[in-house]
């Protein structure tokens, strides 16, 4: 599914959590301060107590001394609404939220990637027995996302283009841990998501996210909507080629930018055994190094002017484990780019270094899902409309 970038106005839910974030009140205080009818917000409060994160907290008398006491309803304390995974090519993250959207538990463990289906049953495992050591509540959990680092095309959920076998099989680790509405989709729109919403990307309706990780992918966000394209293939960046490129790559043609500008490929050319070896290296002012980060960054700028000259965006995140080892290949990129765009023309596009840390994908993944949720009771309502 496509993704709003930005942040949707806020639900009568939301602004009931952000009314009961000052303190408890009683209805008739929120009708109030709401504006809104005792019916309308019933409903609204009906799924805020189903999700448990309202409840009953005290008891008020009524000022004349008769009737029944009135009930006072606060938050409640440590519940889980929402459940953000991710697994990369070198991480693996989860994260819990309340809904208020607070972090209430969290995990993120470095990963060498042979396959997903291993390190997610662990990442399941291992953010549920966080949780519980931190007083977590997670028998409310109501939508779960999950990031992953393969192609998913348009489907994010059962009965879709996602394919079942796939769907299938996250369904099949995640719900021993938890039931929910669960949202599948690429790791990279996790985080060009997250990084839209929260991070580096915030306030640029029009911009790419490019990831220079254990591969090399991108996502594309034109009028504040993330879109997969006709496909949902849409942002495969890694597998553009490059001219003059001449190594081998994974997808079976030789030339990917992914040869020369992911995490591994840069490692590889410099002579270094790691990220750390590289940075090392670059500090030592290593010829082989700065010749190789050159190489990506020349190849990235290659790739990001192209798709400047057809969508002109305002902005260009780039993130990913490269970017976090060696910073200075954002400037780099962006002084590459300028050279390639036509002069004189008043081309404007900021590149910027990604701003949110390793547990970015797994936010990204879990306000996903809360999207998906959102869209599945909205349209729900829209046909309970239709029907009287």
């Amino acid at each position: 599914m496509d993704y709003l970038a930005t942040l949707a106005p806020s639900s009568l839910e939301e602004r009931i959590v952000q009314a009961l974030a000052s303190g408890p009140a009683t209805r008739s205080e929120l009708c109030t301060r709401l504006d809104v009818s005792r019916t309308v917000l019933g409903r609204a409060l009906t799924e805020l107590r189903r999700d448990g994160a309202v409840r009953v907290v005290a008891h008020r008398s009524h000022e004349e001394g008769r009737g029944r006491p009135v009930e006072q309803l606060g938050l409640a304390e440590r519940i889980a609404c929402a459940v953000g995974l991710h697994i990369s090519r070198t991480a693996a993250g989860g994260i819990v939220l309340d809904r208020k959207g607070e972090v209430l538990a969290s995990v993120l463990t470095p990963l060498s990637f042979t396959g997903w289906q291993e390190p997610l049953g662990r990442l399941c495992r291992d953010l549920k027995d966080r949780a519980d050591d931190d007083g977590v509540d997670m028998s409310y959990v109501s939508r779960i996302g999950v990031g992953l680092p393969v192609p998913v095309g348009r489907g994010t959920g059962p009965g879709t283009a996602l394919g079942e076998d796939l769907f299938s099989s996250v369904e099949q680790i995640v719900s021993p841990y938890w039931s929910g509405s669960l949202l599948v989709d690429n790791t990279i729109r996790m985080t060009a998501l997250a990084e839209a919403r929260w991070g580096a990307g915030q306030g640029a309706p029009e911009q790419i996210y490019v990831h220079l990780g254990g591969g090399e992918g991108a996502c594309v966000i034109v009028a504040d909507r993330i879109g997969g394209g006709s496909t949902g293939y849409a942002g495969e960046l890694g597998h553009a080629t490059v001219p003059g490129g001449t190594r081998p790559c994974q997808c079976g043609r030789t030339g990917c930018l992914e040869t020369l500008a992911s995490a591994p490929a840069v490692v590889q050319t410099a002579g270094a055994t790691d990220l750390a070896g590289l940075r090392r290296m670059l500090d030592d002012g290593a010829p082989a190094a700065r010749c190789a980060l050159t190489e990506a960054s020349r190849a990235v700028a290659q790739a990001c002017a192209t798709a400047v000259l057809l969508m002109s965006p305002g902005r260009i995140v780039v993130g990913g484990e490269l970017v976090a080892a060696c910073p200075e290949i954002v400037p780099q990129i962006a002084t590459d780019i300028a050279d390639r765009l036509v002069p004189g023309t008043g081309w404007s596009v900021e590149v910027v270094a990604a701003g949110l840390d390793g547990l970015g994908p797994a936010r990204g993944a879990a306000g996903a899902a809360d999207s998906y949720v959102t869209a599945c009771l909205e349209e729900a309502k829209r046909r309970q409309r239709s029907f009287g």
